[in-house]
């Protein structure tokens, strides 16, 4: 019975090309990053000479060293017309905007426009003072907060308060806040519109209800809303002032609208805000429902 060499059958693997190689058949060899496998004895002769070899694998396209083009941290890649390129880190705060088909990306404002919601926070009803801390960018001239479905946290009554804080830990002022008011509600019950208009001086908080306390938890009204525009925030030379509107029910009883306007003169005018609080009229009750802030540019 004839005996069969496996090993006699199987490729043979015989590194980079060497013409002073006698190669057998089934000879694999490397040359320009190619392999090539032996079908005829020879010695000599180039492995893309077919009649002594044929090919089994084509070299690929040669990779990019990106570390020669990433030079710096925050760096990304990108193709423009005729190739990979770099885009260098923007500055801080910026984002990254598409140009769209044919054209190239760049670093932007955030936001891409005047108007950028900056926060966004639900009241959780156990906090009794709420606070924006440290957000108020001086890229800013005027800010607004949106506050949507206010209630306190236990039955109805009294009314939202706001204070600014001032340094880097703020200390929030409790003299010599003014505003004026226009107040219009109306009592379901007897369909009577009532209007009270006037003005709050030298107080320890603005006000930004009136007319209508704030419902509770037991009312079926479902809160509040204010929307606050800020003015002057970070100014070191100007008095710090606010407008804001606010509209919403007492319970099934009462709804109302109120608009307000203020300025504080609680501590230096060269003292930039650096905090803003929130607070039922006791404080000494929890707020439930949401505040966005905005910068305006």
């Amino acid at each position: 019975m004839a005996t069969v060499n496996l090993g006699a059958i199987k490729f043979k693997w015989k590194g980079t090309y060497n013409a002073s190689t006698a190669y057998t058949i089934d000879d694999v060899v490397e040359y320009n990053g190619s392999s090539y496998i032996c079908i005829l004895a020879s010695t000599g002769n180039l492995p893309t000479d077919t009649t002594y070899f044929e090919q089994m694998s084509a070299k690929g396209d040669a990779g990019t060293d990106f570390s020669t083009i990433l030079t710096t941290q925050g760096d990304l890649l990108y193709r423009d017309g005729s190739g990979i390129q770099r885009l260098g880190a923007g500055t801080s705060g910026q984002v990254l905007q598409t140009g769209g088909t044919g054209a190239n990306p760049s670093w932007v404002d955030a936001g891409g426009g005047d108007y950028v919601k900056l926060t966004d926070t639900n009241f959780d009803g156990t906090t009794v003072y709420n606070n924006l801390e440290n957000v108020f960018d001086s890229q800013y001239s005027s800010f607004i907060i949106k506050m949507t479905g206010v209630y306190r946290n236990t039955t109805g009554g009294g009314a939202l308060k706001m204070r600014f804080g001032v340094g880097s830990t703020p200390t929030y002022r409790t003299s010599n806040y003014t505003r004026t008011y226009d107040s219009f509600f109306i009592d379901t019950s007897s369909s009577f519109q009532m209007i009270n208009n006037g003005a709050q001086i030298n107080q320890n908080a603005f006000q930004l209800n009136g007319g209508v306390s704030m419902p509770g938890t037991g009312d079926t009204a479902t809160g509040q809303n204010f929307y606050i525009q800020l003015f002057d925030v970070n100014s070191t030379s100007l008095e710090k002032r606010f407008f804001s509107h606010s509209w919403g029910g007492e319970g099934a009883s009462y709804y109302g609208y109120n608009t307000s306007s203020g300025v504080s003169r609680a501590g230096n005018v060269s003292d930039p805000i650096t905090g803003i609080q929130f607070f039922e009229t006791t404080a000494s009750v929890g707020l439930i429902g949401n505040m966005k802030l905005y910068g305006v540019k």
